[in-house]
């Protein structure tokens, strides 16, 4: 059944995103009203959490935030079904990044990068950096329960030279790297929700106490990285930009969680800038400190 699902989807799926971008946005404007008027997945859940991060917003202001949010939720539908066709060429226009010189710095230090980021703008998008550093580019992610599903998403996201290790396995990809005596440039998508066994910090983040996951701290330290973020943002509809900015470079002197406190923080400010483009529809405040 698995495969049945798959095939039929990526059929479709493929067959679609042969159209040029502007009737895929023009797609992506139906999907909006479906999902937003018609079967308004998540709603409840996105007006809660924008609710409780900006408590200070009226009901309409926060009405307007979430449609806006929907808008472009549609947009990252289309946009990462569309990286299917996409070339790198195609991926350099739609994702742009402003200072790369920051890693190719790095690199001549001889120093391994561990690279934080949010669900925000188009955060698939960012896999263009692949081919761009000579870091060997890992990215981890979290295996899909339809093995065809979770194929061709490893697929896609491997397409511009990112490699992808599951969470239960990166500790020892990056550490077997290092005593290969490769430099690596590592993804982490720091913003989830950790199981509440899992939580071992909580900090003030969008106006509320947030369980936070401390892989990135942890892992960087043990294995002396530095540590940049990747600060996307939205230029208009396939077009982002991404500011690379250096948060630490030696970690010997850095405190005990600084590092989760520092990259939450940018973030938290990217949000309250242009709320509309993070992701909403996701529980992150479905655990609570006793």
């Amino acid at each position: 059944m698995d495969a049945v699902v798959f095939y039929l989807v990526y059929s479709i799926v493929w067959g679609i995103t042969l159209l040029p971008m502007p009737i895929l946005y023009l797609i992506s404007d139906i999907i909006f009203f479906l999902n937003y008027y018609v079967i308004g997945y998540r709603k409840k859940v996105v007006f809660e959490n924008l609710q409780r991060s900006f408590p200070e917003k009226s009901v309409e202001e926060l009405k307007i935030i979430r449609r806006k949010f929907y808008r472009h939720f549609a947009d990252i539908i289309i946009e990462i079904a569309a990286t299917v066709h996409l070339s790198e060429k195609d991926m350099k226009r739609h994702c742009t990044f402003k200072n790369v010189e920051v890693l190719d710095r790095l690199y001549q230090k001889g120093k391994s990068v561990t690279a934080i980021m949010g669900h925000y703008g188009n955060w698939e998008w960012q896999s263009g950096i692949g081919r761009m550093t000579q870091f060997r580019a890992i990215a981890i992610y979290k295996p899909l329960s339809n093995p065809y599903f979770d194929r061709f998403m490893t697929n896609m996201r491997q397409k511009f030279g990112l490699e992808v290790s599951p969470m239960n396995r990166i500790y020892r990809d990056l550490s077997e790297a290092k005593k290969a005596g490769q430099q690596t440039l590592t993804f982490f998508i720091a913003d989830q929700s950790p199981m509440r066994r899992d939580i071992k910090l909580w900090i003030d983040f969008m106006n509320q106490k947030t369980g936070v996951f401390l892989g990135a701290d942890k892992i960087s330290k043990k294995l002396n990285n530095a540590i940049v973020y990747f600060k996307m943002k939205k230029i208009k509809r396939g077009r982002y930009e991404v500011e690379i900015i250096p948060l630490f470079e030696e970690l010997i002197s850095v405190e005990e969680n600084e590092i989760t406190i520092s990259h939450m923080k940018i973030l938290e400010e990217m949000i309250r800038e242009q709320p509309e483009h993070w992701l909403w529809s996701h529980r992150r405040w479905k655990h609570q400190p006793e």
